[in-house]
């Protein structure tokens, strides 16, 4: 068990830091601003405006980036949005998915050495193609 949480752990201790930090910044904002005896109606909406940026900003999102799979594929494909795709060089199906997004909707390759560093550019690359 030690064996397959050992490669993972610096990721598992991160994603718990960063959801530590975000319940800490959505409790103390509205908590500050109350003391700062600000309205009701204020507290509420600063409370609430990280979220709705965040339904905004996942309906207006220019693409999506990822690896293949099923179910993202599927998403992505019904969703009708340009794809930024990882083919997972040990995943047997990739290949047959990789076809499938070049010939049936819009997709750029994206290498894994590229999207583990994080150098790329969808939004560019996309305008470029269309």
């Amino acid at each position: 068990m030690t064996g397959i949480l050992k490669p993972v752990t610096a990721l598992l201790m991160a994603t718990a830091i960063v959801m530590a930090g975000h319940g800490v910044l959505v409790m103390l904002v509205p908590l500050k601003a109350s003391a700062y005896e600000f309205s009701s109606l204020s507290v509420g909406l600063m409370g609430s405006g990280y979220f709705a940026g965040l339904v905004i900003g996942c309906i207006f999102a220019p693409a999506v980036i990822g690896k293949v799979g099923y179910s993202t594929l599927a998403e992505v494909y019904h969703g009708g949005i340009p794809f930024g795709y990882v083919a997972r060089s040990n995943f047997r199906e990739s290949q047959p998915m990789v076809e499938f997004i070049q010939t049936q909707m819009p997709g750029i390759a994206v290498s894994e050495s590229e999207f583990a560093e994080g150098y790329f550019n969808l939004g560019l690359a996309f305008k470029m193609q269309g």
